[in-house]
């Protein structure tokens, strides 16, 4: 990526299939950086543990760390834990994760962040990778929690929307709607480094919608979160209603709630 941003969605299978049949081996690099890392605009563990997680879903041999050392060199203890933990897919098993849907979409199916929802007909289609098979980890009680996040700028008090994970409806009335207080914006633009996406194109930091996904999950592989604004907006509104970032939370037990015996 041009600007640094870790990518979640590397065409990894696409660089397998060139080099088949041959003893070339394909080592993708998380970059290191992200618009909504730690402080330093760094992507943080669970960032680089989702990414890994997919990248090796996809075919990949190992993982490059190419800018690793932008964490502080010499290396602290943290950079230590994240090559570690990406070093294999068995170590990132049962790991807590960040997926994030991608700000620079090569895809051709689906919207790139950030995309306004302007009318009905005209839902916006977002892809989100995840190399984690979460229902396997439900069947062995190792799944805590998965919450699939929306973050929409410029809501307006009439505004409604509909969700769907893979074509199947969330259930609104059971989200979570996180409205940041004035302290929160305060705090956002204090924090919150000039040269990232969010400066860009918020206002401040956005309403979080949360879903927490308890009977539909994403599928292990490329999933399609699809956002439909079911009111026609008023034809004199200054601003449209934008989505700005969409991304999957995912916690473990490592040992299950049935413990030692729980089964990979």
């Amino acid at each position: 990526d041009e600007d640094r941003r870790i990518a979640f969605d590397l065409p990894v299978d696409e660089w397998k299939s060139l080099v088949e049949g041959t003893s070339v081996e394909v080592h993708p690099s998380p970059e290191s950086s992200s618009c909504r890392g730690d402080r330093q605009g760094q992507a943080t563990l669970e960032m680089y543990r989702a990414a890994a997680s997919n990248y090796y879903f996809m075919g990949a041999d190992g993982i490059y760390f190419f800018n690793l050392f932008t964490r502080g060199y010499p290396l602290e203890d943290d950079a230590y834990v994240i090559m570690r933990d990406l070093s294999d897919p068995a170590a990132l098993s049962r790991r807590d994760k960040l997926f994030m849907a991608t700000y620079r979409n090569w895809r051709p199916d689906t919207d790139t962040l950030p995309v306004t929802l302007t009318a009905p007909d005209k839902p916006v289609r977002v892809g989100l990778m995840v190399g984690d098979d979460l229902q396997r980890a439900r069947n062995n009680t190792t799944l805590r929690e998965a919450t699939l996040r929306l973050r929409l700028d410029k809501w307006g008090p009439d505004d409604q929307i509909e969700v769907r994970l893979n074509e199947e409806p969330l259930d609104l009335s059971g989200a979570r709607v996180l409205h940041p207080d004035m302290r929160d914006e305060v705090r956002w633009n204090a924090e919150t480094a000039p040269w990232t996406y969010e400066r860009a194109v918020l206002s401040g930091p956005g309403l979080w919608i949360e879903f927490d996904l308890h009977n539909t999950l994403p599928r292990k592989g490329d999933n399609r979160i699809e956002i439909k604004l079911l009111t026609v907006p008023d034809a004199d509104r200054e601003f449209d209603l934008t989505l700005t970032d969409v991304d999957l939370r995912v916690t473990y037990d490592f040992v299950g709630k049935d413990g030692p015996g729980s089964r990979l």
